[in-house]
């Protein structure tokens, strides 16, 4: 067995050992992670094109296909993630053997696999690990055409077909398709292949965007609708001014991944412009962030949040390993630098996960009341009871209902002032709930759960009544 295949199954088994622990032992976050794997099931069970959306289907898609081969939609999802982020130590490994060699990209896959925000990533139903495994892929094909004298058509056109599948999960991919073309232009030797490479890797933006025209929302919707859920969450409070928004940034990057790592990368990358070496990822790695950088300094509630820096942080994870054993030949000195980085970023992570887990995670704990009623749900709920969740944050509601089992049928309800409108009253009475969920603080009106409901359940925060109908 090569050396290189050795490095690869170690570092696979070791990020899939950590990444499948953290997703077994771990609840899926409230808000996005919820909120994905909800739709997910949503369209396994009424499968049907879907046509619009800020949020790119590829994500629904794939997980609602493995959610019929598992049967539950949280494992679904993390299993995605899971797997796909497992994975994406391969070509963060042949990208940092290509820059520096085997030593580093060796330690490179160990910086990866502990990586507080990947990990995270890797172990919830969010769709970056997903796109970070195709990016990466597309990177590294990019990178090594780059350095052939001769690059072919078929490996630069798996880039972008690689960065399309990727294109289909976030818009970044969108961005990254961008900046490769851009930058091919200035090649001479790549110049040729800038057209098809466009063409294929901005097919999903192109798709996607006639489809959300078609539906009536407009080309540039999956774009432009960003900013409005962004300014539809600032709702009732203050923009963060420059100050707050380059001090939230400068947190970001030095949490993931972590304030040694990250100066050991600029270290890394001191030493790659000094002796002349290829500083095309850390270039590739600021491309990706200033687009970013720019929407939180001039459009109200793009707040800076860490996993927007997951992708340049894995594109100067090479240039941390190279600064280990670029500072010094000294074996014995590399390995007790290299261990001081280890130890030191895990402390520092660890540090930082004891305020919102009890285990220390990178994954919050979750609300108790929550996992109660849940539970409690999971024995009572029949299959063909419709589940009405009424609860002060719509994001907290998704929860129960995934992990209840009521996804098949449910419709939820945000209180607002401790009361909601006398539509969303109209169309929950249209519904005909058999089970609604309420918090204590609300009590449900006559007009919603009928004379004939029954208290089931009452602890915490939540109150559960079942609605017999007509004829049970």
């Amino acid at each position: 067995m090569s050396e290189r295949k050795r490095d690869i199954i170690l570092l696979v088994a070791l990020a899939g050992i950590i990444r499948a622990t953290i997703a077994a032992i771990t609840q899926n976050a409230p808000g996005d992670p919820d909120c994905r794997a909800l739709m997910s099931v949503d369209w396994a069970c009424h499968p049907h094109l879907l046509r619009y959306g800020v949020w790119l289907p590829l994500h629904f898609y794939s997980i609602g296909l493995i959610y019929y081969l598992v049967g539950n939609p949280l494992i679904a999802g993390k299993l995605l993630s899971v797997i796909t982020g497992t994975l994406t130590v391969i070509p963060l490994y042949n990208i940092s053997t290509r820059l520096f060699g085997r030593k580093v990209a060796l330690f490179t896959g160990l910086l990866l696999s502990i990586l507080g925000m990947h990990v995270a990533l890797s172990s919830l139903t969010m769709s970056e690990a997903p796109f970070a495994l195709f990016a990466l892929l597309a990177a590294d094909i990019m990178l090594e055409q780059s350095l052939c004298k001769k690059p072919t058509a078929r490996r630069v056109l798996l880039a972008a077909f690689l960065l399309a599948i990727g294109g289909g999960f976030r818009h970044e991919a969108w961005l990254m398709t961008g900046i490769f073309s851009i930058w091919m232009l200035f090649s001479s030797k790549m110049r040729k292949f800038v057209i098809p490479y466009a063409v294929i890797g901005l097919l999903p933006f192109v798709l996607w965007g006639a489809m959300n025209y078609t539906a009536g929302y407009g080309f540039l919707y999956p774009l432009s609708g960003i900013d409005t859920i962004k300014k539809s969450e600032l709702a009732g409070r203050t923009p963060l001014n420059i100050l707050h928004i380059v001090h939230r940034w400068a947190v970001s990057f030095t949490k993931d991944p972590g304030p040694f790592v990250f100066m050991a990368s600029i270290v890394g990358m001191w030493l790659a412009v000094k002796r002349r070496l290829n500083i095309n990822m850390v270039a590739l790695a600021i491309a990706m962030l200033l687009p970013l950088a720019y929407k939180s300094f001039t459009t109200p509630g793009w707040d800076p949040r860490d996993r927007y820096v997951i992708i340049p942080a894995l594109l100067l994870l090479p240039y941390a390993a190279y600064a280990v054993y670029g500072i010094t030949k000294c074996t014995k000195k590399q390995t007790w630098i290299a261990a001081a980085l280890i130890i030191l970023t895990l402390g520092m992570q660890e540090a930082d996960y004891s305020r919102h887990s009890k285990l220390c995670l990178p994954i919050r704990d979750r609300n108790p009341d929550e996992m109660q009623v849940s539970k409690f749900l999971s024995t009572e709920i029949k299959q063909n009871d419709r589940l009405l969740c009424v609860n002060n944050y719509q994001l907290q509601a998704y929860g129960i209902i995934l992990r209840s089992g009521g996804y098949r049928s449910f419709k939820v309800l945000e209180l607002e002032n401790d009361d909601f409108s006398a539509g969303g009253k109209k169309a929950a009475s249209e519904f005909h709930p058999t089970l609604v969920v309420v918090q204590k603080e609300y009590h449900p009106s006559t007009e919603l759960i009928g004379h004939s409901a029954r208290n089931i359940y009452s602890s915490g925060v939540y109150q559960v009544f079942r609605i017999p109908q007509s004829g049970s």
